[in-house]
């Protein structure tokens, strides 16, 4: 009996070593694991660098005190399984949250490289037809004849592609009239720039729209000419700096080179006074056109030389000199306020009843505070004809949702908690000429304290007629005439924000007083 007990006792030490080995060899390969994945996590952050220095640090230290701790466990022959065991399950759960940071910051980097560094711009064509037509597909129009107006843009890629949907023969006109009158007959097709589509279709009558209809969409990607680019500005969070942006009339996830703007604003920053400036300029201002020496609307320029000449017009109508570009399409102002759960904006308080929006009647705005989803706050952002100021209340309707936008992602957590869904929001519909040392440098330039910005907005206004202009053909349309008067103040408050200076001087007296 002594002797069976013996062995039960020799047997069950002997399962206790067994174990006890098992439990440190398992110990040693998660401490292994764990140190390789930690310092991958910390050169991703580092690499990233868009986490303030004072946090990484403080987050450094505190990991690699956890791994020194679970070191010292490990290779301590004293302590137990069961305590080995427990801090085995620990450490795996912070392997795991190392990963999905990991993960992050690959996202992170692929959205910068996809939406800041694009090394390409797509033009979009449509062949169109008659509406009457009986050609319902290109390959229809194999030995006939497909007309162009002689400005398309990169001919050759043009009819290479083209060469390989059909045997059509692509036939130059002279100017735009000319290809319009080409499709009178039902059975020609005519090559349209998607821009120009836009400007002929966006008429206050749309006569031309109803009367056509699309049957194939081209895309041309063209290499982007990378001399000249922003180069990092070192004083980024200490100097003024502007912003043009530009919101484009165009959904889905592609950015087309050519496209009405119909979001034409100036976005000046202070970061020292952490003030913002929101200056809007009515897309549709009757303006001279940059390099064309005609007048059109504002919202043309787009259509026709793209984001560069909706830019230089707006600079030369402003005075001023714009130190970066960002654009965005409709796509991605419904993400980005879905994602943070919608904006609350308030009415104008001229509006008395309830409405609903010319560009979704499934949205209504009521008198007072509104809380919209994506979809509603882009209607919003569009509505012009409920109210008396027209173009101009839609400008001021667009500075209320970029403000609510802004606010919410800056003064609270969403930033963080909705980051990948932030940046899975704008990806695709967003880009910028910004530098990412630029954006990083403001990224932790906010993090390192989170205060709150101070908005405020300058608004061009005038009143409106109708003209003919440079790209819409001989029809009239409605336009705004810029008031000098208003440039001339958004210009003053241009200076201020620039300078430091409060654009309410008599409301910080009273306060004083």
């Amino acid at each position: 009996m002594k002797k069976n007990n013996k062995q039960k006792k020799v047997k069950n030490t002997k399962k206790g070593k067994i174990a006890t080995i098992i439990i440190r060899t398992f110990s040693f390969i998660v401490l292994i694991a764990s140190i390789v994945l930690l310092i991958l996590f910390l050169k991703n952050i580092n690499d990233l660098n868009m986490l303030p220095m004072k946090y990484f640090k403080i987050g450094a230290l505190v990991l690699i005190g956890i791994e020194l701790l679970f070191a010292l466990i490990c290779i301590n022959k004293k302590k137990g399984g069961a305590l080995l065991i427990i801090l085995d399950i620990i450490m795996i759960a912070f392997m795991v949250v190392q990963w999905f940071g990991i993960s992050y910051i690959g996202k992170t980097q692929k959205f910068l490289k996809d939406n800041l560094m694009k090394d390409y711009d797509v033009d979009e064509y449509y062949v169109v037809t008659n509406i009457y037509s009986e050609i319902k597909d290109i390959k229809e129009a194999d030995g006939g004849k497909i007309y162009y107006y002689v400005d398309t843009d990169h001919l050759s890629k043009l009819k290479d592609a083209l060469k390989k949907k059909t045997t059509a023969k692509i036939e130059k006109e002279e100017s735009i009239t000319d290809s319009l009158l080409k499709l009178y007959t039902p059975e020609n097709l005519v090559i349209l720039n998607s821009g120009t589509y836009q400007t002929l279709t966006a008429n206050e009558d749309d006569s031309f729209g109803q009367n056509i209809k699309i049957i194939d969409t081209i895309k041309i990607y063209i290499k982007k000419d990378k001399k000249g680019g922003n180069k990092p500005n070192a004083d980024i969070t200490s100097k003024p700096f502007i912003i043009f942006l530009s919101g484009i009339d165009t959904r889905g996830k592609t950015l087309v080179k050519r496209s009405l703007s119909d979001v034409n604003m100036l976005i000046v920053v202070n970061p020292e006074t952490k003030t913002i400036l929101l200056v809007s300029i009515p897309r549709d201002s009757f303006v001279t056109l940059h390099g064309y020496g005609r007048k059109d609307k504002l919202t043309h320029a787009g259509s026709l030389g793209g984001l560069e000449l909706s830019k230089s017009t707006v600079e030369d109508l402003m005075g001023v000199k714009a130190d970066y570009y960002a654009r965005v399409n409709f796509q991605a102002v419904i993400n980005l306020v879905n994602t943070v759960g919608g904006v609350d904006v308030e009415e104008d308080p001229e509006i008395t009843k309830r409405f609903s929006c010319w560009t979704d009647r499934g949205c209504w705005i009521e008198p007072g505070v509104n809380h919209l989803d994506g979809r509603c706050a882009l209607a919003f952002a569009r509505e012009r004809y409920q109210y008396s100021k027209g173009d101009m209340q839609r400008n001021i309707n667009q500075q209320k949702v970029l403000k609510a936008l802004f606010s919410k992602m800056t003064s609270s957590p969403y930033i963080i908690i909705q980051y990948k869904s932030l940046l899975d929001a704008v990806d695709g519909t967003f880009e910028t000429d910004m530098p990412i040392e630029d954006i990083s440098a403001l990224v932790q330039f906010q993090l390192n304290d989170m205060s709150a910005w101070t908005f405020e907005s300058a608004n061009v206004t005038g009143g409106t007629g109708r003209e003919v202009t440079y790209s819409g053909g001989s029809t009239p349309l409605s336009v705004v005439y810029p008031s000098q008067k208003t440039i001339n103040e958004a210009k003053d408050a241009i200076a201020k924000v620039i300078a430091g200076e409060s654009l309410h001087p008599e409301e910080e007296q009273t306060t004083e007083e």
